[in-house]
């Protein structure tokens, strides 16, 4: 069903490595999205926002 693969996300943080993870983290951060904190809260919260 296309509707169903136009709706995936396309990273997850569940099926990344944890390096992959960390390393996602730290850029976005260092590119000034959101302080890391945030970061997790938005993505631990699935939020879907300008950081997730």
């Amino acid at each position: 069903d296309q509707h169903y693969v136009d709706s995936l996300p396309l990273i997850s943080h569940k099926t990344i490595s944890l390096d992959d993870h960390e390393s996602i983290l730290q850029q976005m951060a260092d590119g000034n999205i959101a302080e890391r904190d945030a970061i997790l809260q938005a993505l631990n919260e699935d939020q879907y926002n300008h950081i997730t």
